[in-house]
């Protein structure tokens, strides 16, 4: 039988005392959120947090959700990406203008 390996999801968020972007593992306790990269922390913005869709670009970076891509299939189109309850899936939305830069 296979065994899956799972491995917990990467975030990204923006740091509170160096202001740049950091990518880790996340967590929550009583003092503030945290962005972990091996053994250095950092405190994040909470309204930054976003989290890895498990895919990764051309370049072979990690796309997270709330990221822009451009999208080519059929047609050529930028968007947004984002999870939805409803489909229960990962889509790129055209019709928003966010930005978040890691």
């Amino acid at each position: 039988m296979a065994q899956i390996n799972k491995r917990p999801p990467i975030f990204k968020g923006k740091a509170k005392d160096i202001d740049k972007w950091v990518c880790g593992y996340y967590l929550k306790d009583h003092v503030g959120e945290w962005i972990y990269q091996g053994d250095r922390r950092f405190q994040i913005e909470p309204e930054s947090l976003f989290q890895s869709v498990g895919h990764n670009d051309k370049h072979f970076n990690t796309i997270f959700d709330g990221d822009i891509v451009e999208v080519k299939d059929y047609e050529t189109f930028i968007g947004v990406v984002e999870w939805t309850e409803f489909d229960a899936a990962i889509r790129v939305d055209s019709s928003k203008k966010k930005i978040s830069i890691c």
